[in-house]
């Protein structure tokens, strides 16, 4: 083929627009043809070629953490990320992505960094690309009664959950995601170093953005297929002019002010040096109350409430129902949600690093087993196993693990009057007996 074959308006439509590798033999005649059109063409091409290089450098590094997973066998690997966090009114988005080892989707980056127009062009593709994918929101309701920051961490949870296939990691996009009891990874700026989350993050927005242009329909006049919720002046504007509506967030001082209620007291800041304890049990000898509390940035540890200290804890009344309120009427975040901490408990006994994911734990007390008498068994969700750690005193001597073939994550752990253990394993009670 040469140049008199098709025109140079043929040739950039083919090998510049519709990005075509361009064949050496076109390649050599326009180098020989001297007329600008042509140079200019080949420069385009070169141009092209430099960002091939360079998106097939991004997609290796946006993959990295992917890969190392994968490498591993770890086959099933989601990302999560939220949108909608800023806005005045509407739901706040986050979606999980599952993609198969070796994926790799040119263009999807950090949804920030894209246009509407390109964030619509790649959702499809990610839709179609993925193992599994889900959307899940946190209402506006949700975001007044728990803070921005825990819906956003709810609306999360819940895409990882409604996934098609069980992620055997999660990749979370700045943060650890409180009450996971799965393997996690917080990538601070995950959406512009993990496919899977930028990916999520993607999904995730143009989700919550479709919605926004329904609920434009259902009340008119404040912009929302516009500015989506977001703070813009002619949302305020709006705002000010018809009042709240139904989504808006009464949480969010703009709305907060159109209404003629008074500042909210600012929410705690999230604190993630904090544990969520996963199960207690009491020390049949000392009456020590044991906790074991799942951890920051993936790490397990067992702490000790020792009698009669004080721990600066407030006492409750027995026969009142406590229920945990602010002095501005507002509830505390439920358990499992990150405000859990144990304030003034010493350093743990015991620690793991990387994370079981522990899901209870009970002191042997029965007489089935005499070499296990007073000792601790805790499920490892994680690890899918029985953890059985030998104690003198409240020194942990030795662990054990113990059915580690088990297929389901052990959920719960008792010992029964019988002189048994009982587990509770997905949807299975078992029963630990001698042979």
């Amino acid at each position: 083929m040469s140049t008199v074959d098709l025109s140079l308006a043929d040739l950039r439509r083919r090998y510049v627009d519709r990005g075509r590798p361009l064949p050496e033999s076109v390649e050599s005649s326009l180098r020989a043809d001297g007329r600008a059109g042509a140079q200019a063409l080949l420069d385009a091409v070169a141009r092209r070629r430099r960002d091939n290089r360079a998106e097939g450098q991004r997609l290796r590094m946006m993959v990295r953490y992917e890969t190392a997973l994968w490498s591993q066998g770890t086959v099933h690997v989601a990302g999560v990320d939220e949108a909608g966090m800023s806005p005045l009114a509407g739901p706040v988005a986050a979606a999980a992505v599952i993609f198969a080892p070796g994926a790799r989707l040119p263009g999807v980056d950090d949804s920030k960094k894209l246009d509407a127009r390109e964030r619509e062009r790649l959702a499809p593709i990610i839709r179609e690309t993925a193992v599994a994918y889900a959307v899940a929101f946190a209402e506006v309701e949700e975001i007044d009664r728990l803070n921005i920051y825990w819906a956003g961490m709810t609306a999360m949870r819940r895409a990882v959950a409604a996934l098609g296939k069980v992620p055997e990691h999660v990749l979370v996009d700045g943060r650890r995601l409180r009450g996971l009891t799965l393997p996690q990874q917080p990538i601070v700026k995950g959406d512009a170093k993990s496919l899977s989350i930028a990916a999520a993050s993607i999904l995730a927005k143009t989700a919550r953005d479709a919605l926004m242009a329904e609920l434009d329909v259902v009340y008119p006049g404040y912009g929302f297929a516009q500015h989506k919720g977001y703070p813009v002046t002619a949302h305020v504007q709006a705002l000010r002019k018809l009042g709240a509506s139904p989504i808006h967030r009464r949480s969010f001082a703009p709305v907060r002010q159109v209404l003629g209620l008074p500042p909210l007291p600012p929410w705690p800041e999230p604190d993630d040096r904090r544990a969520d304890p996963e199960g207690a049990a009491i020390h049949p000898q000392t009456g020590a109350l044991w906790v074991i509390d799942h951890g920051p940035q993936g790490g397990d540890e067992i702490n000790i409430i020792k009698p009669g200290a004080d721990y600066g804890w407030p006492n409750v009344t027995y026969g009142v129902q406590y229920d945990a309120r602010q002095a501005d009427g507002r509830a505390n975040v439920p358990v499992g949600l990150g405000l859990t901490a144990l304030p003034g408990v010493e350093q743990p006994i015991y620690y793991w690093v990387p994370s079981i994911a522990p899901s209870g734990m009970a002191f042997y007390t029965g007489d089935l087993f005499p070499d296990w008498k007073n000792d601790l068994f805790i499920g490892a969700m994680a690890g899918r196993a029985l953890v059985h750690l030998e104690l003198e005193g409240d020194r942990v001597v030795s662990e054990e693990r113990l059915l580690v073939e088990l297929d389901e994550r052990i959920r719960e752990v008792r010992s029964g009057p019988d002189g048994a253990l009982y587990i509770f394993a997905g949807n299975s009670l078992m029963r630990i007996v001698p042979e």
